[in-house]
């Protein structure tokens, strides 16, 4: 079961999340929307559902006119088309900037900054405190997790 699923497009599987990728311009290729068939025959096959409320489909297109892509149906039902999607912790956009993204972690940091902040203003000592992100062992904090405090990504070619 593992790796058996086959479509015409290229796919991209981690533990239960998989993404079904077309490259090209032809509006009119069927392949994504024989690929979204396979992979929905593969799931009954393996006694497994796809959550369709979950499944989005997101258009990347640079071209000068926009290609007009059919919108993929799953079992009957229109996937939704997005602007952004988070595959893996990282937040793709339709245009591929970094803004979603960055805005995204550096939300995350500000909360558990203000965490800190809250904790050292009502006294608790620093030895109790969590530090460098990571918690240490202090007994007021067991249900505080400072894991991801920042998440570096590189996405891109060595050359």
């Amino acid at each position: 079961m593992i790796n058996d699923l086959q479509t015409k497009c290229d796919s991209y599987k981690y533990v239960d999340d998989t993404c079904i990728v077309y490259t090209g311009s032809d509006s009119q290729a069927p392949n994504l929307q024989e690929a979204a068939d396979a992979a929905y025959l593969w799931t009954i096959q393996n006694n497994m559902k796809i959550n369709k409320r979950k499944t989005k489909e997101l258009v990347i297109d640079f071209s000068k006119t926009r290609t007009n892509f059919p919108t993929i149906r799953i079992d009957g039902t229109d996937t939704q088309r997005v602007t952004e999607a988070k595959i893996l912790g990282i937040t793709i956009t339709s245009n591929l900037t970094w803004d979603a993204h960055v805005d995204e972690i550096t939300r995350k940091a500000g909360k558990r900054l203000f965490l800190l902040l809250q904790l050292k203003r009502s006294g608790i000592p620093a030895e109790d405190r969590p530090s460098d992100g990571i918690y240490n062992g202090g007994p007021v904090y067991s249900g505080i997790r400072m894991s991801s405090m920042v998440d570096l990504t590189y996405i891109g070619s060595p050359k």
